[in-house]
């Protein structure tokens, strides 16, 4: 007969290089202790204290420790080990701020995220929400203003999880965490996996690693700057997806790009709010020939793509598509207008007010 027993999980194999000193227990007990009276799905403080198992039984229990071997495996050394970028070289989230457009432009900023990944979830969630996300008041009335925010923290936030839940961790290759003035680019080593695909997404999910995902599930962690219990996670790319897209066109950033084309990453563009660049600094890339042309048709008034195309004399979508609309969107010069249907065949395009600004102090008067 075939054998039709299902390759174990790389997070669950036992990594043999690894001593059980590597592994930070203190770690796992704080985290279970912490966790318990908050989440449902962990035993209670009670029961934590009457279990007389060893630690390392305990670990072996939830896939953490390879008795076997007297090893840790994979899932314990990223969740509780000391240093598991030692053993798992591409275990740790890189992310750069950028000056302008590309690759090539002027770095603001580097940090480099590593260690135990609960240690890491709590950096990264203090980091996106204090350094990351901006906010610039807007008066809406003489007595009451506003806050516009670059990002929805809830859905980059979001999108990090999934990241470092579905990566590839036999990858050496880190989470790319690359901040644009005009877009976030979050790419993870591990195209969708088992039975999602580009033409199912988001609506069929697998996991790659559902060890680590059944932890992050269960214990959960605390976002101290907030003193907000944030779990369990959407672990299902349907749901998480789904909550990041309402989370990005409530803050004005459009729809995220998810990117399946190059085939041993997952890679997802996030652009800025046109809401938060309509009331902070002006343009200062330069707008190209193209999006200034495209600009002063829609400042006589909304059109839709085909209306645009005809226009301009442009018969070929992709060209109009790329060198036209996908610029013009990423500068936060033009929206759709129905955001929250891509694809609708009513859909149309409008100037953002930064456009107008744009147009009224750099166009118009010359």
């Amino acid at each position: 007969m075939p054998n039709t027993q299902q390759p174990q999980p790389f997070a669950a194999m036992e990594a043999n290089v690894v001593n059980s000193s590597e592994v930070a227990l203190s770690t796992f007990v704080l985290g279970r202790r912490f966790c318990a009276p908050k989440s449902p799905n962990v035993a209670s403080s009670e029961s934590l204290k009457a279990d007389n198992r060893t630690i390392v039984q305990k670990l072996a229990s939830l896939r953490f420790f390879d008795v076997r071997y007297n090893c840790p495996t994979h899932a314990g050394v990223l969740l509780f080990g000391k240093s598991p970028e030692f053993f798992l070289f591409g275990a740790y989230v890189q992310y750069v701020s950028f000056k302008g457009l590309t690759l090539g432009s002027e770095i603001n900023n580097e940090l480099k995220f590593s260690g135990d990944l609960f240690s890491v979830l709590l950096k990264l969630d203090t980091f996106i929400e204090t350094s990351l996300i901006k906010r610039h008041p807007v008066p809406v009335t003489v007595l009451r203003e506003e806050t516009v925010k670059n990002y929805s923290f809830c859905a980059i936030r979001e999108l990090m999880m999934n990241a470092i839940m579905h990566r590839d961790y036999e990858s050496n290759t880190p989470i790319r965490f690359y901040e644009y003035s005009n877009r976030i680019e979050l790419m993870n080593p591990g195209n969708l996996y088992g039975n999602a695909r580009p033409e199912n997404f988001p609506n069929v999910n697998d996991y790659r690693n559902p060890v680590i995902a059944e932890a992050l599930k269960i214990l959960g962690y605390v976002n101290s700057k907030v003193s907000l219990f944030l779990a369990p996670l959407s672990l299902r790319f349907s749901r998480g997806v789904t909550r990041v897209k309402e989370e990005l066109l409530e803050n004005g950033n459009g729809s995220a790009l998810f990117d399946f084309s190059k085939l041993t990453v997952f890679e997802v563009t996030v652009p800025i709010s046109a809401h938060y660049l309509a009331f902070t600094d002006p343009v200062t890339d330069p707008v190209a020939d193209p999006v200034i042309q495209l600009l002063k048709l829609l400042a006589q008034g909304e059109l839709s793509s085909s209306e645009m195309r005809a226009r301009l004399g442009i018969k070929h979508r992709a060209t109009f598509r790329d060198n036209y609309i996908h610029p013009a969107i990423s500068l936060g010069l033009i929206v759709q207008t129905i955001p929250e249907k891509p694809n609708s065949r009513l859909q149309k395009y409008k100037l953002t007010e930064r456009a107008r600004k744009y147009l009224s102090e750099n166009v118009i008067k010359n």
